[in-house]
């Protein structure tokens, strides 16, 4: 089986995990969009804005490293082939323009989008149903991506 085969496997044989990210991930977003709300009139106003921007950072630094780990342990089970050592993007490097395509321009071109609709309904419910279907979009991408770079085994430094 292809590096790019085992690792789409393992992305979608752990739905709970995805799930969980995907969860993670959006209120997350809803987290980052209310550091915008924040009032920066006030010196108060500003240090509560600073503490959240840290703890956005570290939040967001946590889930990338958590999605990676856990690939990494996903893929632990697996036999490692010399070819593997390799990083998997150095070897298909069209892996990263089909995750890009995947996670950001299609989410885009799917928001950007203006289906003709009669009616303020019609019109919200294509809204929202156009915006979870690109998130979900990006949510694959991204562990799609993290997957894949997990699979190359980790190279030790003794």
């Amino acid at each position: 089986m292809s590096p790019e085969k085992k690792a789409l496997w393992v992305l979608w044989t752990h739905p709970g995990f995805f799930l969980l990210h995907a969860l993670a991930d959006a209120v997350w977003i809803a987290l980052a969009l209310s550091w915008f709300w924040l009032p920066d009139s006030k010196v108060w106003g500003l240090a509560l804005a600073a503490v959240e921007l840290v703890f956005l950072i570290v939040a967001a630094l946590w889930l990338i490293r958590r999605a990676l780990l856990f690939y990494r342990r996903a893929h632990a089970n697996e036999d490692v082939t010399l070819i593997r050592e390799i990083p998997i993007l150095i070897l298909r490097p069209w892996l990263l323009p089909a995750a890009a395509v995947l996670g950001i321009y299609l989410p885009y071109k799917l928001i950007s989008w203006h289906p003709q609709f009669s009616g303020l309904q019609m019109q919200t419910t294509s809204l929202g149903v156009r915006f979870l279907v690109a998130f979900l979009m990006v949510v694959t991408s991204w562990l799609m991506l993290a997957s894949l770079l997990a699979a190359a085994p980790r190279k030790s430094t003794r």
